[in-house]
């Protein structure tokens, strides 16, 4: 019986694989076509030209300038002594101009040193001046804007009433002048010449130190930290290229008080005449006057022995100097 069995199911498993027929597989071919770039000169063009004139609406100006001078002497018969003096100037501009519009930025600082043989070096020149202003025009044809306009100047060290070091008469933010202004200005799109006239102006004056405001410096009164006035103000810069190497440039500020000293103006005016030898290397020849009369001094005998009273001044400062340039 497991013989018939056997047999049986071998018969049907041989009859099972003889039914079973080896699948073939089929290959499709895939259809493709080269994918077709669209290559128009004339949308091309207009999205470089976009670029381009979105990057030009922004003016960006950075300077760094280091003038440098030095004395050395050996066995001179004449006599003198050995010194060094340095003068760092550093400025950074944006400007952002749009068809009705433009938003003005301007950092800039400087700072000056001179050491002499047997003495602590001292400072001769300390300034930070932050200079924010934006305006609007109805017309785009028009170089007038309706403005407004903040400064903060101030200096970054103390200062000291030489050779005296031990009791500073300034220091960081001791003072320092804060302006705010609306008014109208003259910008024409090629940023050689501004003009900005604002008859509302605020200025005011902060003392943060205890000290000197307590003595009541620079105008606060005595105890008090700051001091504000309303004003009218006419500030503006002016550049332009006399000769292929050599560039002019001033600034100057008006401020008048309406309430306290009616008809007495402040004066800050700086113009420098730069010399380029090549792109490194300059000259520069500048002064800057200054009149405050909230700034006082004390008295003193000049060389003729004439008696100076204590009270404001007209300031001057000379720069003569040969340095390094750098523009970037």
């Amino acid at each position: 019986m497991k013989k018939i069995v056997t047999i049986v199911f071998i018969m049907i498993a041989a009859v099972g694989w003889g039914q079973i027929r080896k699948a073939k597989p089929r290959y499709a071919p895939i259809k493709s076509s080269p994918a077709k770039i669209i290559e128009d000169k004339n949308a091309l063009n207009f999205t470089f030209s976009r670029v381009k004139r979105e990057q030009e609406k922004w003016y960006k100006f950075n300077q760094v300038n280091l003038n440098m001078s030095e004395m050395s002497f050996s066995n001179w018969s004449a006599g003198g002594e050995n010194s060094i003096s340095a003068i760092m100037n550093a400025k950074f501009r944006r400007r952002y101009n749009e068809r009705t519009f433009f938003w003005d930025n301007e950092l800039e600082i400087n700072y000056g040193v001179n050491a002499q043989s047997g003495r602590a070096p001292r400072k001769t020149d300390d300034k930070l001046s932050l200079i924010s202003s934006f305006g609007y025009r109805g017309n785009s044809q028009s170089f007038w804007y309706y403005t407004a306009r903040y400064q903060f100047l101030s200096q970054m060290n103390n200062g000291y009433r030489y050779p005296n070091t031990e009791e500073p008469i300034s220091k960081f933010l001791a003072p320092a002048y804060i302006t705010f202004g609306l008014g109208a200005e003259y910008a024409p799109s090629k940023i050689d010449f501004n003009l900005f006239i604002s008859p509302v102006t605020l200025k005011t004056t902060a003392v943060l130190d205890k000290k000197l405001s307590d003595k009541g410096a620079f105008g606060v009164e005595k105890g008090k930290k700051t001091n504000s006035e309303v004003g009218f103000s006419v500030s503006g810069n002016w550049r332009k290229k006399m000769m292929e190497n050599m560039h002019l440039s001033t600034n100057f500020n008006f401020y008048g008080d309406y309430l306290k000293k009616f008809g007495n103006i402040d004066v800050d005016w700086e113009t420098n005449l730069n010399f380029r030898v090549n792109n490194y290397v300059q000259a520069r020849i500048g002064f800057h006057i200054k009149y405050d009369d909230d700034v006082k001094f004390y008295s003193y005998k000049d060389g003729a022995g004439v008696t100076h009273n204590y009270g404001a001044r007209t300031q001057f400062k000379q720069l003569l100097g040969i340095g390094m340039s750098y523009t970037f």
